[in-house]
């Protein structure tokens, strides 16, 4: 006994329309329903998976090109998104900016415990690895803070967070350091 044509088709030509809406409508109708009837019916499941594989024969060579570019190059971006702020390279700040590493300060008890301070986002303290040149407004020219090895006080969520070689730093503005901390 042939299988009846499942009762999803009839939403196929709604989602051809020019009224968008009525598209829309007839496309989340189509999948939820071609869903449902898949998943309770054998036959129907095996008839959807007939549909595909005869649709990917039927394709033309341009076509399967094009979509293998596209998923090569939605690769890409989806690497570079995981990546992102991944950067394998010597960073060396421009006027105006520092670059930072993070000083974790670990307060712990006798015994051992770690101990968490009562405030959300403290301030952060961190050391000076690289700064950038002089900054000029408007033939005004804004020394520079800081130098490198210095352990500065930071304002709250302060700069731009990178990774190079693998080493967690930050990029910053000479405004976001509030103090330099002397021992």
């Amino acid at each position: 006994m042939p299988v009846l044509a499942p009762s999803w088709k009839k939403y196929e030509d709604d989602m051809k329309s020019s009224n968008s809406k009525k598209a829309m409508e007839a496309g989340d109708l189509f999948i939820k329903e071609r869903d449902w009837e898949t998943k309770h019916s054998n036959e129907l499941k095996e008839w959807e998976k007939g549909r595909k594989e005869s649709i990917a024969k039927n394709k033309p060579a341009w076509v399967k090109q094009q979509l293998s570019k596209e998923k090569q190059e939605s690769a890409k971006e989806l690497k570079k998104f995981k990546t992102a702020g991944n950067i394998d390279y010597k960073i060396k700040p421009t006027r105006g900016y520092l670059l930072i590493k993070i000083f974790k300060q670990e307060e712990k008890t006798k015994s051992g415990l770690l101990l968490v301070s009562n405030e959300s986002i403290p301030n952060e303290i961190a050391d000076i690895i690289e700064v950038g040149g002089d900054l000029i407004l408007e033939k005004n020219i804004v020394p520079t803070p800081c130098k490198v090895g210095d352990r500065v006080l930071l304002k709250k969520m302060a700069g731009l967070e990178v990774t190079s070689y693998g080493e967690d730093l930050r990029l910053c503005l000479f405004s976001d350091v509030l103090a330099i901390l002397e021992e």
